[in-house]
């Protein structure tokens, strides 16, 4: 029984990739299957598996022309396409361990296991879980996240009712308007730990007769011990040595080719829009062009909006540990931030490097996330 597919037109021809369950009358097991059109006829083709990690719940059966994979536990499972359309998410209920199936140009096929949402992100000291809830109603469709196994149930109503008002924020202009639009946004959690819970959605929106689609970036903030939430001026004194450290070059762009548009911006411009930041403005254009924060393991994250052509928003991240203690708002909530702390110079061969002979050009830097090390 076919649930999902994936449609590509490569090197190969037009591929056809199909996912859904073994069985049509129970959840499990579930197959992928690859069909490659040739000539006027469908035919089913070798799947070549170029990298497997599967956790030991986990079984993996090949056929010539289709994979297998089953939970030796026999939970019920279900299938759906990844957001960027070249693979399948399978989920295990009751579980934290999901399966990816990603899919090469060449028609290889790598699988790796995510163990929860939050597997990509440092993890801190938490006394929580997050599940994912969904809004599906006239063409939106918004995921977000709620927060489940906390002691203080009083307390979990409120945040979670925080977050479902964060994540749906802008949404009542499209429930009774006439207009025909497609919404779609999905979240990722940034940091999460028991002080500190920073979400970031992102998205498209399209309105009917619209000249193109829009990139929708926003981001909610909670402060875990309080059950409020979080703005960029919570966090940072929003004056003049903050914005002269954003655009000093600290701030490194997470698109690179957006890494000079800071410059388009004068400083009362940088002020208007940080001092704004985060703000529950209440339509979906002011989710969309406004100003947000968010926080990482070891960063401070800023999204500003730029022209449509350049993407419609722009995001920067500093380091925790590169902010000076003068632009630090709340000592308090800093004291838990627990930021990677950086080595105070450059070692190289035992010997400190000789920074006026060289310096770090930002522009080559980056980050490089090595799983296998763990924390």
């Amino acid at each position: 029984m076919t649930t999902d597919f994936v449609v590509r037109d490569s090197e190969h021809g037009i591929q056809l990739w199909l996912g859904g369950h073994v069985s049509l009358y129970h959840p499990y097991p579930v197959f992928v299957a690859l069909w490659e059109l040739s000539g006027q006829k469908w035919m089913q083709k070798s799947v070549v598996i170029d990298k497997m990690r599967l956790p030991d719940s986990w079984e993996l059966n090949k056929d010539v022309d289709e994979l297998i994979l089953e939970n030796r536990q026999h939970d019920s499972m279900s299938i759906e396409v990844l957001d960027h359309g070249d693979g399948f998410l399978i989920n295990r209920d009751d579980s934290e361990q999901n399966i990816i199936i990603e899919f090469s140009k060449s028609g290889e096929v790598r699988i790796d296991s995510e163990h929860s949402i939050t597997s990509n992100i440092h993890i801190e000291q938490q006394n929580y879980e997050l599940i994912q809830a969904k809004y599906s109603e006239n063409g939106i469709l918004i995921k977000y996240p709620q927060i489940t196994k906390l002691k203080d149930a009083v307390k979990q109503k409120s945040l979670n009712q925080i977050l479902k008002a964060e994540a749906l924020k802008g949404l009542h202009e499209y429930v009774d308007s006439d207009t025909e639009v497609h919404v779609e946004i999905d979240f990722e959690i940034k940091r999460q730990s028991e002080r500190f819970l920073s979400v970031q959605y992102t998205g498209i929106r399209y309105v009917k007769d619209a000249a193109y689609p829009n990139h929708i970036f926003y981001t909610s903030n909670l402060d875990m011990k309080r059950a409020l939430r979080l703005r960029l001026s919570d966090l940072v004194k929003i004056e003049k040595p903050f914005l002269k450290l954003l655009k000093s070059g600290k701030f490194s762009a997470i698109e690179p080719e957006q890494k000079d548009l800071l410059g388009n911006f004068t400083q009362d411009e940088l002020n208007q829009w940080l001092t704004g930041a985060d703000l529950l403005k209440g339509s979906a254009e002011d989710s969309e062009l406004g100003a947000f924060s968010y926080l990482t393991s070891d960063s401070l994250g800023i999204s500003i909006p730029v022209a449509h052509a350049a993407g419609d928003h722009a995001e920067y991240e500093i380091r925790l540990a590169q902010i000076p203690d003068n632009i630090k708002q709340n000592k308090e909530l800093w004291s838990e931030l627990s930021p990677v702390v950086d080595q105070p110079s450059l070692v190289v061969s035992g010997e400190k490097l000789d920074t006026n002979q060289y310096e770090i050009e930002e522009s080559q830097s980056f980050r490089l996330l090595l799983k296998a090390l763990g924390k």
